[in-house]
């Protein structure tokens, strides 16, 4: 309405006609900001679902909503088992060879004390040998200049 308030109308009864009469009450009392609505107003219907602390149809959508964090949770819960069913899957089909190891980085080791008398010495490795350089190819031979390349000079 054009001044902001609320036209209520009562769809389903508590079964009780002093709550019912006093949502009704209430409800009216509720106001919108006129000018927050577009030039020629937009008309919406909209329903509100009353819960009364401690009534039976609270109760009933309470347990109504745990039941459906449950289920929610259940099917993550399956999404995680089956996404790692198709991980698994995947390994099985990859060879060894294809997958890549990282392997990891040794512990730091206590300076040069031996671990065990019969572990023999680690000796010096020398690094590999450098890549040779690759051939230089010797530059192509000067073109002469056409006409059109003496203009850009």
């Amino acid at each position: 309405m054009p001044d902001g308030s609320v036209k209520v109308q009562l769809l389903k009864s508590s079964g009780n006609p002093n709550v019912d009469r006093e949502t009704l009450e209430t409800m009216s009392k509720w106001r919108y900001d006129p000018q927050s609505i577009p030039e020629g107003g937009v008309r919406s219907r909209v329903t509100v679902t009353y819960e009364e602390e401690g009534s039976s149809f609270q109760r009933q959508n309470e347990e109504r909503r745990r039941r459906e964090v449950d289920r929610r949770r259940e099917r993550e819960r399956q999404a995680e088992q089956e996404q790692q069913q198709r991980v698994e899957e995947e390994r099985k089909r990859t060879p060894a060879s294809a997958t890549t190891v990282t392997p990891e980085k040794p512990a730091p080791s206590a300076p040069s004390t031996p671990v065990s008398p019969s572990v023999p010495p680690v000796e010096n490795i020398a690094p590999p040998p450098a890549p040779e350089p690759a051939p230089v190819e010797a530059a192509p031979a000067p073109v002469e200049a056409g006409p059109l390349q003496n203009l850009f000079q």
